[in-house]
């Protein structure tokens, strides 16, 4: 509870409240606070009256109910204070790294580097990203500019404000160096992003990426905490996050990083536990009411590592996200593919019992799933809708298979295929606390134009979607969303899993197909991916679990 939300009434002007249920009542409308038993005498000292709220309470009472709660006459029992629930919260829109081509593309003898995001949603908030290899002088961000059309803006800072105080800029001197800007105000339609640092790196190149995330609906978002973890400028095998402390509200939070080797504790989808780590690899973490570190993260062998973070927080205050039914148990993906001849075996993480496994299959060679075992006796569901080829360039192929894990799992996964040929997968198993798995509704695309910009739509599955078996009918889904994009897609909105650390993030067929998943929704719209390789078509599919 922050004081500095509510304006007290001094108290001679306040109106009487002669009970103690008059009291209890009156706090439970004007704060949320739920009062199990009537007020102890002793707390209708500080009651005022506000307009439009009935009642407020002063500093003294604010400090005895978090102290004495709504006990009765003699308890001392703590107060139970119940956050309002907002539902879903915090959203996730996108996160890429995809830098557009021409003269302001990052390079170690730039000042600039340009990204070209998914088109911007009004009232959101922007994070831009930065990092290189360090020279012995830090470099920091002076300036963000973005626009509509890739390589357009000129106006520097227009709405983009630096981190205060640097707070977002970690270096390790000779080493690796980063830093963020941000805006809480971000308009509509923008898809162009020019980050401006004080120097060139000069060696090493240059990386840098733009983050969205959208506030609970009807609420407005601020800027609450940033911070650096250097792990103390010395190597580290297990390295440290940033501990952000105190969070002003119910916030979100970014965390993005350099570091020297590679993660050396797979799986790699979950590496920034207990956050989410996006696609990009990176950590969010929505609905946050606590700003502890995430990990530790871990490189192989030992080296440098800094972390940046920064959190927002909305004019909500605090409250509860929705309670999340789903999580991501384990992600198999091989990352090679095979020649089944038709039939590939791979030994996956053994999956519990009642976890839901679904299987994505790409191949250049004109087949597709014809069925699949998980162990003796076990087969899969090939749904009907879940397939779709590209018409020029008949040859590649996507499906999809589910199975709800049996009593007696095995590790063994066998995919036949329609005929012999190369064959990309990836294979997710998915955990459901409540509840029992039903297919929702599935559907596919070919032929999809991406834009010039290289924007696409994936396989909708909300009401009136195209080439579906229907509409998602659950109010709490998993939904699975699959492209086949010759040259490979880079970007997407919505869907911020999974992080395969392939060469974009999310692909289970080399610059082919790419896969991604969305847990704990009711949204059925599609999703838009980006490409860079100007491909003429690309195909999609989907697949909802309620």
């Amino acid at each position: 509870m922050t004081l500095k939300s509510y304006t007290l009434i001094p108290y001679e002007k306040r109106a009487p409240i002669k009970t103690r249920a008059q009291c209890c009542g009156a706090m439970l409308r004007a704060l949320g606070l739920h009062c199990s038993v009537p007020l102890h005498p002793q707390q209708l000292t500080w009651c005022a009256l506000r307009r439009r709220r009935s009642v407020l309470i002063g500093s003294w009472l604010v400090v005895t109910l978090l102290s004495w709660g709504c006990g009765g006459s003699g308890s001392n029992s703590a107060p139970v204070i119940t956050p309002p629930v907002i539902t879903p919260g915090w959203t996730w829109l996108q996160d890429t790294n995809q830098l557009t081509t021409g003269t302001a593309a990052c390079s170690s003898s730039s000042t600039t580097c340009s990204i070209l995001s998914v088109p911007t949603t009004a009232g959101s908030v922007w994070i831009a990203y930065w990092g290189s290899n360090a020279s012995t002088s830090q470099i920091k961000i002076t300036g963000v500019c973005s626009d509509v059309a890739p390589n357009s803006c000129t106006t520097t800072n227009n709405g983009w404000t630096l981190v205060p105080s640097s707070a977002c800029a970690g270096f390790i001197s000779g080493q690796l160096q980063i830093d963020c800007a941000y805006t809480v105000s971000g308009s509509s339609g923008q898809s162009d992003h020019t980050i401006t640092v004080s120097a060139a790196p000069n060696s090493g190149g240059a990386f840098a990426g733009f983050v969205e995330l959208l506030p609970p609906a009807g609420y407005t978002a601020s800027f609450d905490v940033a911070g650096t973890d250097t792990n103390g400028g010395n190597t580290c095998s297990s390295c440290s996050a940033v501990n952000l402390g105190s969070l002003g509200g119910t916030d979100a939070i970014f965390q993005f990083d350099d570091f020297t080797n590679n993660f050396s504790s797979p799986p790699l989808f979950n590496v920034w536990s207990p956050y989410i780590t996006d696609w990009v690899g990176n950590g969010i973490s929505l609905n946050a009411t606590s700003g502890a570190a995430p990990g530790p993260l871990s490189q192989g062998p030992a080296g440098y590592w800094v972390t940046g973070a920064i959190a927002f927080k909305s004019s909500a205050g605090q409250f509860t996200g929705p309670t999340r039914n789903y999580s991501l148990v384990n992600i198999y993906e091989p990352q090679t593919t095979q020649g089944c001849t038709p039939t590939c075996t791979w030994t996956i993480p053994t999956p519990t019992a009642g976890n839901l496994l679904f299987v994505e299959a790409a191949s250049i060679d004109t087949i597709h799933i014809s069925s699949a075992t998980l162990g003796p006796g076990n087969s899969l569901t090939v749904p009907s809708g879940c397939e779709t080829a590209i018409s020029n360039v008949a040859a590649d192929i996507q499906s999809c298979a589910y199975i709800v894990v049996p009593n007696s799992p095995s590790s063994s996964l066998a995919v036949t295929m329609s005929g012999s040929g190369v064959t990309g997968i990836v294979a997710y198993e998915v955990h459901r606390n409540t509840g029992t798995w039903a297919l929702d509704a599935v559907g596919a695309t070919a032929n999809i134009v991406p834009t010039a910009l290289g924007f696409m739509n994936g396989q909708s599955l909300a009401s009136g979607c195209s080439g579906c078996s229907n509409a998602i009918t659950g109010t709490d889904d998993v939904i699975f969303q699959g492209i086949f994009d010759p040259g490979g897609a880079w970007a997407i909105s919505l869907y911020p899993m999974p992080f395969l650390d392939t060469p974009n993030g999310n692909e289970f067929l080399a610059t082919n197909a790419s896969s991604v998943v969305l847990l704990d929704t009711a949204n059925g719209t599609a999703p838009i991916w980006t490409s860079s390789n100007g491909n003429p078509y690309v195909s999609v599919i989907a697949a909802a679990f309620k």
